[in-house]
Protein backbone atom coordinates (compact mmCIF):
# COMPACT_ATOMS: atom_id res chain seq x y z
CA UNK A 1 0.00 0.00 0.00
CA UNK A 2 1.42 3.38 -0.97
CA UNK A 3 1.84 6.03 1.68
CA UNK A 4 0.04 9.33 1.38
CA UNK A 5 2.29 12.25 0.72
CA UNK A 6 2.53 14.64 3.63
CA UNK A 7 1.88 18.31 3.15
CA UNK A 8 5.60 19.10 3.23
CA UNK A 9 6.39 16.47 0.56
CA UNK A 10 4.32 18.08 -2.17
CA UNK A 11 6.47 19.79 -4.80
CA UNK A 12 6.20 23.53 -4.92
CA UNK A 13 4.79 24.82 -8.23
CA UNK A 14 7.26 27.70 -8.65
CA UNK A 15 10.74 28.79 -7.55
CA UNK A 16 9.15 31.67 -5.67
CA UNK A 17 6.96 29.29 -3.64
CA UNK A 18 9.95 27.02 -2.97
CA UNK A 19 12.04 29.95 -1.78
CA UNK A 20 9.21 31.13 0.47
CA UNK A 21 8.90 27.67 2.07
CA UNK A 22 12.54 27.39 3.11
CA UNK A 23 12.52 29.49 6.27
CA UNK A 24 14.89 27.50 8.49
CA UNK A 25 17.80 29.92 8.10
CA UNK A 26 15.61 32.95 8.72
CA UNK A 27 14.15 31.41 11.88
CA UNK A 28 17.61 30.53 13.18
CA UNK A 29 18.88 34.04 12.44
CA UNK A 30 15.99 35.63 14.36
CA UNK A 31 16.80 33.49 17.37
CA UNK A 32 20.49 34.32 17.15
CA UNK A 33 19.79 38.05 16.83
CA UNK A 34 17.53 37.88 19.88
CA UNK A 35 20.30 36.20 21.84
CA UNK A 36 23.07 38.62 21.07
CA UNK A 37 20.90 41.75 21.44
CA UNK A 38 19.75 40.58 24.86
CA UNK A 39 23.37 39.79 25.79
CA UNK A 40 24.40 43.34 24.93
CA UNK A 41 21.52 44.84 26.89
CA UNK A 42 22.05 42.66 29.96
CA UNK A 43 25.77 43.41 30.22
CA UNK A 44 25.30 47.09 29.50
CA UNK A 45 22.63 47.46 32.19
CA UNK A 46 24.65 45.63 34.86
CA UNK A 47 26.46 48.06 37.13
CA UNK A 48 28.48 45.51 39.13
CA UNK A 49 32.04 45.36 37.79
CA UNK A 50 32.67 42.07 39.63
CA UNK A 51 30.07 40.26 37.54
CA UNK A 52 31.37 38.37 34.51
CA UNK A 53 29.35 37.15 31.55
CA UNK A 54 30.31 34.15 29.48
CA UNK A 55 28.56 34.11 26.09
CA UNK A 56 27.87 30.65 24.65
CA UNK A 57 29.15 29.09 27.86
CA UNK A 58 27.18 26.44 29.76
CA UNK A 59 24.06 28.24 28.54
CA UNK A 60 23.55 31.08 26.06
CA UNK A 61 24.67 33.49 28.81
CA UNK A 62 26.35 32.59 32.09
CA UNK A 63 26.16 35.45 34.58
CA UNK A 64 28.86 34.72 37.14
CA UNK A 65 29.21 36.54 40.45
CA UNK A 66 30.77 35.55 43.75
CA UNK A 67 27.30 35.54 45.35
CA UNK A 68 25.09 34.33 42.51
CA UNK A 69 25.60 32.35 39.31
CA UNK A 70 22.76 32.48 36.79
CA UNK A 71 22.65 30.39 33.62
CA UNK A 72 20.40 32.07 31.07
CA UNK A 73 18.83 30.49 28.03
CA UNK A 74 17.18 32.64 25.34
CA UNK A 75 14.25 31.44 23.25
CA UNK A 76 12.53 33.31 20.44
CA UNK A 77 9.62 31.92 18.44
CA UNK A 78 6.74 33.25 16.39
CA UNK A 79 4.76 30.14 17.40
CA UNK A 80 2.81 29.69 20.63
CA UNK A 81 4.59 27.27 22.97
CA UNK A 82 3.12 24.75 25.40
CA UNK A 83 4.58 22.61 28.19
CA UNK A 84 6.18 20.07 25.82
CA UNK A 85 8.63 22.75 24.68
CA UNK A 86 10.36 22.97 28.07
CA UNK A 87 11.62 19.41 28.61
CA UNK A 88 14.96 19.84 26.81
CA UNK A 89 15.61 23.11 28.62
CA UNK A 90 14.94 21.53 31.99
CA UNK A 91 17.28 18.70 31.05
CA UNK A 92 20.10 21.19 30.42
CA UNK A 93 19.39 22.97 33.68
CA UNK A 94 19.25 19.73 35.65
CA UNK A 95 22.63 18.58 34.37
CA UNK A 96 24.20 21.72 35.84
CA UNK A 97 22.08 21.73 39.00
CA UNK A 98 23.03 18.17 39.92
CA UNK A 99 26.71 19.16 39.82
CA UNK A 100 26.23 22.22 42.03
CA UNK A 101 22.89 22.42 43.83
CA UNK A 102 23.85 25.34 46.04
CA UNK A 103 25.37 27.99 43.79
CA UNK A 104 23.48 27.75 40.51
CA UNK A 105 20.28 29.43 39.36
CA UNK A 106 18.57 29.27 35.99
CA UNK A 107 16.61 31.71 33.89
CA UNK A 108 14.67 31.45 30.66
CA UNK A 109 14.29 34.72 28.78
CA UNK A 110 11.75 34.33 26.01
CA UNK A 111 9.76 36.05 23.33
CA UNK A 112 6.81 33.90 22.33
CA UNK A 113 3.16 33.41 23.22
CA UNK A 114 2.54 30.96 26.05
CA UNK A 115 -0.35 28.52 25.90
CA UNK A 116 -2.62 28.19 28.89
CA UNK A 117 -1.89 25.22 31.09
CA UNK A 118 1.15 23.74 32.79
CA UNK A 119 3.70 26.00 31.09
CA UNK A 120 1.82 29.20 31.92
CA UNK A 121 1.38 28.09 35.54
CA UNK A 122 5.11 27.41 35.88
CA UNK A 123 6.04 30.74 34.31
CA UNK A 124 3.64 32.52 36.66
CA UNK A 125 4.86 30.60 39.76
CA UNK A 126 1.29 29.48 40.20
CA UNK A 127 1.54 25.69 40.28
CA UNK A 128 -1.46 23.75 41.54
CA UNK A 129 -1.44 20.05 42.40
CA UNK A 130 -2.16 18.96 38.84
CA UNK A 131 0.54 21.11 37.23
CA UNK A 132 3.09 20.24 39.94
CA UNK A 133 2.50 16.55 39.26
CA UNK A 134 2.97 17.20 35.54
CA UNK A 135 6.43 18.72 36.05
CA UNK A 136 7.39 16.01 38.55
CA UNK A 137 6.57 13.49 35.81
CA UNK A 138 8.67 15.39 33.25
CA UNK A 139 11.67 15.44 35.58
CA UNK A 140 11.14 11.74 36.32
CA UNK A 141 11.35 11.05 32.58
CA UNK A 142 14.60 13.03 32.37
CA UNK A 143 15.95 11.03 35.31
CA UNK A 144 15.07 7.74 33.65
CA UNK A 145 16.79 8.86 30.44
CA UNK A 146 19.93 9.93 32.34
CA UNK A 147 20.47 7.38 35.12
CA UNK A 148 24.23 8.04 35.42
CA UNK A 149 23.72 11.61 36.63
CA UNK A 150 24.07 12.18 40.38
CA UNK A 151 20.44 12.22 41.50
CA UNK A 152 21.36 11.62 45.13
CA UNK A 153 19.51 14.04 47.44
CA UNK A 154 17.70 15.60 44.49
CA UNK A 155 14.87 17.87 45.60
CA UNK A 156 12.14 18.83 43.16
CA UNK A 157 11.06 21.84 45.26
CA UNK A 158 14.61 23.14 45.57
CA UNK A 159 15.24 22.78 41.84
CA UNK A 160 12.01 24.55 40.91
CA UNK A 161 12.92 27.39 43.29
CA UNK A 162 16.08 27.93 41.23
CA UNK A 163 14.12 28.69 38.06
CA UNK A 164 12.94 32.07 36.83
CA UNK A 165 11.24 33.23 33.64
CA UNK A 166 11.07 36.62 31.96
CA UNK A 167 9.44 37.75 28.74
CA UNK A 168 11.47 40.32 26.82
CA UNK A 169 10.28 41.27 23.36
CA UNK A 170 12.92 41.20 20.64
CA UNK A 171 11.70 44.41 19.02
CA UNK A 172 12.39 46.37 22.22
CA UNK A 173 16.02 45.35 22.72
CA UNK A 174 17.74 47.80 20.39
CA UNK A 175 15.85 50.64 22.09
CA UNK A 176 16.77 49.25 25.54
CA UNK A 177 20.45 49.24 24.53
CA UNK A 178 20.28 52.86 23.43
CA UNK A 179 18.38 53.89 26.57
CA UNK A 180 21.02 52.23 28.76
CA UNK A 181 23.80 54.06 26.91
CA UNK A 182 22.07 57.39 27.47
CA UNK A 183 21.16 56.74 31.11
CA UNK A 184 24.30 54.98 32.37
CA UNK A 185 27.02 56.43 30.16
CA UNK A 186 25.51 59.84 29.32
CA UNK A 187 25.89 59.28 25.59
CA UNK A 188 24.11 61.95 23.56
CA UNK A 189 21.39 60.91 21.18
CA UNK A 190 23.40 62.27 18.20
CA UNK A 191 26.12 59.63 18.71
CA UNK A 192 24.03 56.78 20.05
CA UNK A 193 24.10 54.62 16.90
CA UNK A 194 27.91 54.64 16.81
CA UNK A 195 28.21 53.38 20.37
CA UNK A 196 25.36 50.88 20.07
CA UNK A 197 26.81 49.33 16.91
CA UNK A 198 30.27 49.07 18.48
CA UNK A 199 28.83 47.20 21.46
CA UNK A 200 26.84 44.85 19.23
CA UNK A 201 29.94 43.94 17.20
CA UNK A 202 31.95 43.46 20.40
CA UNK A 203 29.32 41.05 21.78
CA UNK A 204 29.13 39.19 18.48
CA UNK A 205 32.88 38.62 18.48
CA UNK A 206 32.79 37.41 22.09
CA UNK A 207 29.99 34.97 21.27
CA UNK A 208 32.02 33.52 18.42
CA UNK A 209 35.03 33.00 20.72
CA UNK A 210 32.93 31.94 23.75
CA UNK A 211 34.69 34.71 25.62
CA UNK A 212 33.94 36.51 28.87
CA UNK A 213 32.82 40.12 29.30
CA UNK A 214 32.34 42.41 32.28
CA UNK A 215 31.30 46.02 32.69
CA UNK A 216 34.91 47.21 32.54
CA UNK A 217 35.18 45.90 28.97
CA UNK A 218 32.16 47.95 27.92
CA UNK A 219 33.45 51.04 29.74
CA UNK A 220 36.78 50.75 27.92
CA UNK A 221 35.07 50.23 24.58
CA UNK A 222 32.89 53.31 25.07
CA UNK A 223 35.91 55.43 25.94
CA UNK A 224 37.62 54.36 22.69
CA UNK A 225 34.62 55.21 20.49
Amino acid sequence: MSKKLGKNNISKPTIKELQKSRTGGQIALKGFTYQFLYSCYLILSTMDKDTFFYLEGIEDIDKININNNIHIQLKYSSQKQDASFLKDILKNYLEVYLLDKKNRNFKLVYDFSVAKGNLRKLFDSNLDTESKNYWIKVIKQIKEENPTWNWKEFSYDNFISKLSFEKVEKNTLSQKIEESLIKIHNITSDNISLFANAIKIFCLEKMEKRGSINKNNFDELILKC
